[in-house]
């Protein structure tokens, strides 16, 4: 048994700052975000909800929270359109108000102490299933001081079935408390490298990686042996499209340029 103590320096710990912001767009292969300002987290939810019998508080249910965040960025990548609802009609020409589509997100805080500041480590916030809205944009005459405008939306998640836990749509990677190893191989997942392109894992994937060191496979080749093969996929990995044609969704998949691709499972 150990007595307690307070305020050792190595306990005075704390976050600061946001970097590394990375979207992953509708095809799954992310891209760098330069230029967010803040990411302001606000889960909704997580509140009691009491029932009383007989006036007697029989039980204290927590609701489900939910994720909820306010990103603002005075710049964003041209695959950030898309999500803001506005697609492409022809080249220079966008159309407004069109459908959202969903994305991920990836981004560093990081953690100080007492005795290292800012180089003890860093957390690393991953966002599954979100859909943004935008809040009012405003535009100001030119002045004698250029200040540039600052661009804001409101995202929400749909959470992601995660085993023996409730439904989540963020996850954190703590570096203090990770293996090296193991962090490694998901930031080479998350940024990518000279062979694969930069991907979101699915949330059983990184359970996989941290439980077992490696990854469930984002799908499977089998040679027939007649000249054919199959690929065995989830369904969030393989979209049919048609009866002859298939469009396979992997960080994996990189195009050789020369009208082949490469497809490499995790």
């Amino acid at each position: 048994m150990t007595r307690l103590t307070w305020d050792d320096l190595s306990q005075r710990k704390y976050q600061s700052g946001v970097s590394n912001v990375v979207l992953y767009p509708s095809n799954g292969i992310g891209v760098s975000w330069s230029g967010v300002v803040s990411i302001d987290e606000s889960g909704t939810d997580g509140e009691a909800d009491p029932l009383f019998i007989d006036g007697v508080k029989y039980s204290n249910r927590v609701i489900p929270e939910e994720f909820k965040a306010t990103l603002t960025a005075i710049t964003f990548p041209d695959e950030w359109l898309e999500c803001d609802g506005v697609l492409e009609v022809a080249s220079g020409l966008y159309a407004g108000e069109q459908y959202r589509r969903t994305f991920g997100l990836c981004y560093k805080t990081k953690v100080g102490d007492a005795i290292t500041g800012l180089s003890a480590g860093y957390k690393l916030h991953l966002v599954y299933n979100a859909v943004a809205n935008p809040t009012d944009k405003s535009y100001k005459t030119l002045s004698s001081s250029v200040e540039p405008s600052v661009f804001a939306w409101d995202i929400s998640a749909s959470p992601v079935t995660i085993p023996n836990f409730r439904p989540t749509s963020h996850l954190i990677i703590d570096s203090t408390k990770s293996d090296a190893a193991i962090l490694s191989q998901v930031e080479d997942l998350l940024y990518g490298t000279n062979s694969n392109n930069p991907g979101l894992p699915a949330i059983e994937d990184l359970v996989s990686i941290f439980v077992t060191g490696s990854p469930t496979p984002d799908f499977v080749v089998t040679d027939n042996g007649d000249g054919t093969f199959t690929i065995t996929a989830s369904d969030s990995a393989l979209v049919i499209i048609d009866a002859s044609t298939f469009q396979l969704i992997s960080a994996g998949v990189t195009d050789n340029g020369d009208g082949t691709y490469t497809a490499t499972s995790t």
